[in-house]
C-alpha cells in the first residue's frame, strides 16, 4: 500500500477467503531481499499456526515481488492482480491520450472566433455571433477547451473530448452542405466556415493517433472479456489470453501494427 510521502510501503500478506490478515509490515526498501524475509515470517505463520497448503499467490507487479514469491514459495501458481495487469497495458496509450487531451485544448484555446469577444472587449468593443445555432456552437467549443478529467469521465478522457470535438466539426459540415443550396445570406457563415476549416485541419493532424485508439479499444475489449468471464475455468482463460498474444505478437511482426 502506498502511504503518504516519505514514508515506507506498508506490506501485507492476507487471506482472500477469509480476509485474515497473515503478516503486516512497513519496508524501507522494497527490495529482493527484504520481501524474501518478509514472505519467509508469513510462510511460518501459516504453516505453524494455520497448517493449510497455498493455492496460489496475487501480487502487484513488482519484479523483486516476482522473484521473492519464486524463491519463497517454489511452485505455488502466481499471478499478477487485474488492477496492475490493467496498468501496465494502459501506461503507453494512457500517455498517448493525455497527449492528444493537451494539443486538443491548446488547439481549442487558440481558435480566433473563441477569443474574439475578449479581443474586442479590450478595444472597448462588442462582438458576438448573430445566430442561436453559431452562439451555441461557440459556446460548446470553449466548454470543450476548459474540458477535465472527473470521475465519472471514460478512461481515455483525451480520445473522448477529441471524439466531442469531431462530432461539433459534423455538424458544422452538415450545415455548410445545407448553406450551399440556400439562396438567404447567413450572417454568420464567414464564423462557420473559418470553424469547420480550422477544425477540420486538426482533426487531419490527429486522425492517425484517433485510428491507433480505435485498435487499442478493440485489443481491450477482447482482454475484459477474457478476464471477466467467470465461466471460464483457469485453464481455458489461460488458453484464450496465449491466443490473444499470438494474435498481437503476428500483428507486431506484420508490421502493419501502429506505435502504442
Amino acid at each position: 500500500m502506498k502511504p503518504s510521502p516519505g514514508n515506507p510501503r506498508l506490506y501485507t500478506i492476507y487471506d482472500y477467503f477469509t480476509g485474515l490478515t497473515i503478516h503486516s509490515k512497513r519496508l524501507k526498501s522494497e527490495s529482493k531481499r527484504n520481501i524474501i524475509k518478509f514472505l519467509k515470517t508469513a510462510k511460518k505463520r501459516i504453516n505453524k499456526e494455520l497448517g493449510v497448503s497455498i493455492i496460489g499467490i496475487i501480487s502487484d507487479a513488482l519484479p523483486a515481488q516476482r522473484k521473492a514469491i519464486e524463491e519463497v514459495f517454489p511452485n505455488v501458481l502466481h499471478c499478477l492482480c487485474h488492477y496492475h495487469f490493467y496498468k501496465f497495458v494502459f501506461d503507453a496509450p494512457k500517455k498517448l491520450d493525455s497527449n492528444l487531451m493537451a494539443h486538443t485544448r491548446k488547439f481549442l484555446a487558440n481558435l480566433y472566433y473563441l477569443r474574439k469577444s475578449t479581443l474586442y472587449a479590450n478595444q472597448g468593443k462588442v462582438w458576438g455571433p448573430k445566430f442561436s445555432l453559431t452562439q451555441e456552437i461557440l459556446e460548446t467549443l470553449r466548454n470543450l477547451s476548459k474540458w477535465k478529467p472527473r470521475p465519472k469521465d471514460p478512461y481515455f478522457v483525451g480520445l473522448e473530448l477529441f471524439t466531442r470535438l469531431m462530432g461539433v466539426y459534423f455538424i458544422l459540415d452538415a450545415f455548410i452542405e445545407g448553406l450551399d443550396g440556400c439562396k438567404v445570406q447567413f450572417e454568420d457563415e464567414k464564423v462557420i466556415l473559418n470553424l469547420q476549416l480550422k477544425i477540420k485541419e486538426f482533426i487531419e493532424t490527429k486522425k492517425d493517433v484517433a485510428a491507433e485508439f480505435e485498435i487499442i479499444k478493440e485489443y481491450l475489449a477482447e482482454i475484459k472479456a477474457i478476464l471477466d468471464n467467470s465461466d471460464s475455468s483457469a485453464e481455458e482463460a489461460l488458453k484464450e489470453l496465449e491466443n490473444h498474444l499470438k494474435k498481437l505478437v503476428k500483428r507486431l511482426l506484420s508490421g502493419s501494427c501502429m506505435e502504442i
